[in-house]
């Protein structure tokens, strides 16, 4: 059931796959239980249940089968923290959201603001591709009108991102503050 965005919704729990998910996790101290493969041993302290092949392909969400999948609680993220800002505007491709992450966590980026169409954060396919590091940054969801209303409150300079007309992100004097809003993959940035 914790494949459905709905039922990740309604019980604020999620599952990650593979031991380097799990372990990230489980730094991050939002693992409540651990599904192992009978005969793995494995040293987190939580409630650990061993399960066979058959099990573990039923849970499981790859093709190949995984050796460790956690439960987890959602990250609480809910409010925008720091001076840099990352807003995407309806991102669409597991993959893509996933590689944002990890890019965002490697360039320092605080907060990254997922607008309401954004695929859900908590996809297997999303997580996956962040290899652990959604566990590393503040990730909200909000409308994005109403979070760039705030971020001008706070008079942190917003940017949009513009493959035709847009000018090099290294001539900007001061990297210190920012808000950059990232479009769709198919029809770039919509909100103004």
């Amino acid at each position: 059931k914790l494949q459905s965005k709905k039922y990740r919704d309604n019980t604020n729990t999620f599952l990650v796959e593979g031991y380097h998910l799990v372990e990230e996790a489980y730094k991050a101290g939002i693992v409540k239980e651990i599904f192992a493969l009978d005969g793995n041993s494995i040293k987190f302290d939580v409630p650990i249940t061993y399960v066979s092949n058959e099990v573990m392909k039923k849970i499981s969400t790859t093709d190949a089968v995984i050796g460790v999948i956690a439960l987890c609680e959602k990250l609480n993220g809910n409010e925008i923290i720091g001076n840099k800002i990352l807003l995407l505007d309806d991102i669409q491709d597991p993959g893509n959201l996933g590689t944002i992450i990890r890019s965002s966590v490697a360039f320092n980026v605080d907060t990254i603001i997922l607008s309401f169409n954004t695929v859900d954060v908590y996809n297997s396919k999303v997580l996956r591709s962040t290899q652990g590091m959604f566990c590393h940054i503040n990730i909200i969801t909000m409308d994005l009108v109403e979070a760039i209303t705030e971020l001008k409150s706070r008079n942190i300079p917003i940017y949009g991102t513009n493959v035709n007309n847009g000018i090099d992100v290294r001539s900007l004097n001061d990297t210190s503050s920012y808000a950059l809003v990232m479009g769709n993959e198919g029809n770039g940035v919509k909100v103004n």
